[in-house]
């Protein structure tokens, strides 16, 4: 009898044994889950109670009805309101003492999408350190991140929307105070933007400091004004073919920028397009350009190579000023193709006209080797 009862003790005991630790037997794993919800300002979930706690379930972006969501019940800091056309939501403001240092702005509100930030919408919100920004939003205020002085990222999860918002202003661009731009939680170095792009809104990613490099899909047909501008460490940038307009100082203040190619057949270099670009040594005109924007160049103290078509008619106030290593100018035309350039600040640069062959009779001339201009 006594061996029989140690027997089935022994039996007990194992079978307890397995039934504990079966959460360890991989395939035959049987979670077990909180029947109270886990959230953070974007999802909810069931957190696991068996030793496993990486595990999850019931996990989902939450939905908010007058400002708490009505599965896990969580309040959000943000204010909203109906936007004109009654279609969407706006984000007209934060609770400050309340509010996290991770804002996420949610995808939608009372079942209706949200749209725009509007103006001023986190002006102030010191605390905040990084802002999550949905697909949904298609413009923010003007100031809407005026001093927020202490955010550090901006988290987004589809570029190609990203580049399509309207940005009213430095300051409705977190990304101007953040300067880390993140796609997909990854922080964006080389940007590679998709074949669906076809515009690059105002303001973009202007004070992106993460990238360093640009991939431009043929689709592109646009950059906006201030789109890169602070981009301080973009170093090199292929504008491709198909761009007709480059706003005004898309590429200001990018203090690396050491290499432009530009592929596209513009009629103006924009006013102040690389002003402040100190590192940028040569840049070589497209042959459709006709003018050169107020202060296009300003400040670009590298700049030794300046090569100009043919087609170039006027250079504008201030478009050389500060360009210090500069004393003279390549010219695709002739002498008298010159005489009609409207140059009126910058005549004392000596001119250089272009010619295949060396010239038999003296004057200035250069051409083309390996690429680079090269005086006769």
């Amino acid at each position: 009898m006594n061996r029989k009862f140690i027997l089935v003790i022994s039996a007990l005991i194992i079978t307890l044994a397995l039934v504990l630790t079966a959460c360890n037997n991989g395939n035959n794993c049987k979670h077990t889950f909180s029947d109270k919800w886990s959230c953070d300002e974007e999802y909810h979930w069931r957190a696991a109670t068996c030793e496993h706690k990486e595990e999850y379930a019931d996990k989902s972006r939450h939905t908010f009805i007058d400002g708490v969501c009505n599965i896990c019940r969580y309040k959000t800091a943000l204010d909203f309101a109906l936007s004109d056309d009654g279609l969407s939501y706006v984000v007209t403001g934060v609770d400050v003492k309340s509010v996290g240092v991770t804002v996420t702005i949610p995808e939608s509100y009372n079942g209706k999408n949200v749209t725009a930030v509007g103006r001023g919408a986190f002006s102030g919100c010191e605390s905040m350190l990084a802002v999550a920004v949905p697909p949904t939003v298609v413009s923010f205020g003007e100031n809407a991140f005026e001093k927020c002085n202490k955010l550090e990222g901006v988290y987004i999860k589809d570029i190609s929307a990203w580049c399509r918002i309207g940005f009213t202003g430095l300051y409705s661009n977190p990304l101007y105070f953040a300067g880390k731009l993140y796609l997909n939680g990854v922080s964006v170095n080389n940007l590679v933007l998709p074949q669906d792009v076809v515009s690059i809104g105002n303001s973009a990613f202007s004070g992106c400091t993460s990238i360093n490099k640009i991939i431009f899909p043929d689709s592109v047909k646009t950059i906006g004004s201030l789109a890169f501008r602070g981009c301080v460490n973009l170093e090199e940038a292929v504008i491709p073919s198909g761009v007709t307009s480059i706003g005004d100082g898309a590429f200001s203040g990018c203090s690396k920028l050491r290499s432009v190619e530009l592929r596209c057949e513009i009629e103006m270099i924009s006013n102040s397009l690389f002003a402040g670009c100190i590192n940028l040594g040569r840049v070589i005109l497209p042959d459709s350009v006709k003018y050169i924007g107020n202060s296009a160049f300003y400040g670009c103290s590298d700049l030794t190579e300046l090569v100009l078509p043919r087609t170039i008619m006027e250079i504008g106030s201030r478009a050389l000023d500060g360009c210090g290593k500069l004393d003279r100018l390549y010219f695709k035309g002739s002498l008298n193709d010159w005489q009609n350039v409207d140059v009126s600040e910058y005549a004392d640069l000596t001119v250089y006209v272009y010619s295949d062959e060396k010239p038999v009779g003296s004057g200035n001339f250069w051409h083309y080797v390996d690429g680079a201009p090269v005086v006769w």
